[in-house]
């Protein structure tokens, strides 16, 4: 028998579901949800126990469903900022929005342990139950932008029989085993594991770090939107944004975020080439300087019993080395992904803020029951993909900007996002700007900057020609 749906979504993870969310707010939609997992949340159901988000939980879920308590941590490394739900925390809290959000409203059918065909059935990847379904608006592609993630992606290096590499799923379990510790990779996961391993008491004698490429981070401390530390993040984004109006070279601009402190490097010695937009407070870094023993490399290509073989050079290595994966790339995959969001039939959801995925789905939605035809929505949704470079980070600065520009001037959107829970800062600082001279102070300063900001932020672009200038 054929069922019939309104909006057939592939994927559950974090877009999906704030997707889901908002259409089921702003319309009378009927809603297929269809994931391989057995449940919601996506890359959540696999991630490592010590994991928390890099943003505080205030930016990420749904709109309709608060996640934490918005707290302001008193103590670790996250001292003084809003609270970074576990990953066991945001797992949790998707499972409480199907169960007590979508599955009662009777508009949402979810299939998990499933995947959609080709031709646009739905097949039951246990027992091959195939389901035939009418799509009565759009197909809604919510896994295009699903995170590659240490337990479930392919290694891009052999691994030689004998040898130990775990992903940091396991390491918790091996950590006692006392043995040496190679950590690949040098992205957030990589840092994670640092810090943890560290912050478990392992000495840093017994780690060695491979660094692929060495990363610029950015400071949380520009990334709390919450009432008790608006006016301070509205400071320091104030400050980056006079700085993107005043740099003369993208390594101007580079070296002018780490004078004032809002991005931090490992090490002094070596320039950073990587840029994924990875978030930490300035106490993880500090704390995985402590790491000496660091090889650059390049990436490995085999591990043996003896050795590691790297694409710029050979090491030895202890025979019982534990090894600990982080090489997955996260959101890399999608680096180049422009498609538009809007065509005939389809939805395909994709960032259109950098590093605001939650947002950016609920505000697709949002267009998809309110907005005008396909051209104007899409108009409203120009993407900001994943970036490997500061050199791809910056026209994801602009287009964000523009998004924003253009969002701010339709009605009806505007209110919206004033309201959203995924954007708290726009309505903060239109409800308390009034009340607090340092906050409507600062947000004028980031508003009377922000157009030098653009026009010099085109110019360096423009002039980065030099192979060494898309090395940043």
């Amino acid at each position: 028998m054929q069922e019939e749906t309104d909006y057939l979504v592939k994927g559950c993870g974090a877009m999906g579901m704030a997707f889901v969310d908002t259409l089921l707010s702003e319309t009378e939609a009927h809603i297929t949800i269809v994931d391989p997992r057995p449940g919601p949340g996506g890359h959540w159901n696999d991630s490592y126990p010590f994991v928390r988000l890099h943003q505080p939980s205030i930016l990420y879920g749904v709109a309709s469903r608060r996640l934490g308590q918005d707290r302001i941590d008193a103590s670790g490394d996250n001292q003084g900022f809003y609270e970074l739900a576990s990953g066991t925390e945001v797992a949790a809290y998707f499972r409480e929005v199907m169960n007590d959000g979508f599955l009662p409203t009777g508009r949402v059918k979810a299939y998990f342990g499933s995947v959609v065909t080709p031709e646009g059935d739905i097949r039951d990847l246990a027992s091959g139950e195939m389901r035939s379904v009418r799509i009565r608006r759009r197909l809604v592609e919510a896994s295009r932008l699903a995170a590659s993630i240490p337990l479930t992606h392919r290694r891009g290096f052999d691994v030689e029989a004998g040898v130990v590499c775990i992903p940091p799923n396991d390491l918790p379990r091996r950590i006692s085993e006392r043995r040496p510790v190679t950590v690949i990779g040098a992205g957030k996961t990589g840092l994670d594991v640092i810090t943890w391993m560290l912050a478990q008491g392992v000495d840093a004698g017994r780690i060695r770090w491979i660094v692929p490429r060495d990363p610029w981070i950015a400071n949380r401390r520009a990334f709390q939107p919450g009432p008790a530390l608006l006016a301070e993040s509205l400071s320091a984004l104030a400050d980056q944004s006079e700085i993107w109006a005043q740099a003369a070279s993208v390594e101007d601009l580079c070296r002018r975020m780490e004078a004032q402190g809002h991005w931090l490097r490992l090490t002094q010695e070596v320039w950073p080439t990587l840029y994924h937009g990875a978030i930490a407070a300035e106490p993880e870094v500090t704390r995985a300087r402590a790491i000496e023993d660091i090889v650059r490399l390049g990436r490995v290509v085999s591990i043996h019993s003896d050795r590691v073989h790297l694409q710029s050079g050979e090491i030895p290595a202890p025979a019982d080395t534990l090894y600990v994966d982080c090489s997955a790339s996260a959101l890399g995959h999608t680096r180049h992904l422009r498609d538009p969001v809007f065509t005939p039939g389809r939805i395909d959801l994709q960032s259109l803020r950098f590093g605001q995925l939650c947002f950016s789905a609920a505000l697709i939605a949002y267009l998809e029951a309110h907005g005008g035809d396909d051209e104007e929505k899409n108009r409203l949704c120009q993407p900001t993909p994943m970036s490997d470079t500061v050199l791809e980070w910056i026209p994801n600065i602009l287009v964000g900007s523009a998004n924003r520009s253009a969002w701010m001037k339709t009605e009806g959107l505007r209110e919206w996002i004033l309201n959203c829970r995924l954007d708290p800062m726009t309505g903060l600082i239109a409800r308390l700007s009034a009340s607090d001279p340092r906050i409507a102070r600062e947000a004028q300063r980031l508003r009377a900057t922000s157009a030098a900001a653009d026009a010099n932020l085109r110019r360096l672009l423009s002039a980065a020609e030099s192979p060494q200038d898309t090395s940043v």
